[in-house]
């Protein structure tokens, strides 16, 4: 129809994903985008709950226990024993991505609709520290 706006899919598989995620929802399956490994108290993993949510990605998060947290963040950041830790769910992504300042620049990169700093460098580059 000649009055009708055209829908360009820049990204397929992220349309793909969210497909699957509908079909997931209606069989009852969890299916996101980012899984985030926090203390639920933590600025800095509430940091980056607050970016994921304005940039609308979805994602779970997973609350672990202090000290015992260790365990399982040694193996995926090769040492590292410090939250937030978000582990992308798509294929091509890091397997995880440690230090919100970090996970705050690789969403930036990936998501750049709705972007998290300002445009004027001398801002943005003060915006992740706080």
């Amino acid at each position: 129809m000649p009055n009708e706006p055209s829908l360009q899919v820049k990204n397929r598989s992220l349309l793909a994903f969210f497909h699957l995620r509908g079909l997931g929802l209606k069989l009852g399956v969890s299916c996101s985008l980012m899984l985030l490994l926090q203390f639920r108290t933590s600025p800095y993993c509430r940091k980056v709950r607050l970016a994921l949510g304005y940039k609308g990605i979805p994602f779970e998060v997973e609350n672990l226990t202090p000290g015992l947290h260790v365990l399982k963040l040694k193996s995926l950041t090769g040492g590292l024993k410090t939250v937030p830790v978000l582990l992308p769910q798509l294929e091509g992504q890091p397997e995880a991505i440690a230090d919100s300042t970090q996970i705050l620049h690789s969403i930036e990169s990936r998501f750049p609709s709705r972007p998290l700093l300002p445009a004027d460098e001398r801002k943005a580059s003060s915006g992740l520290d706080t």
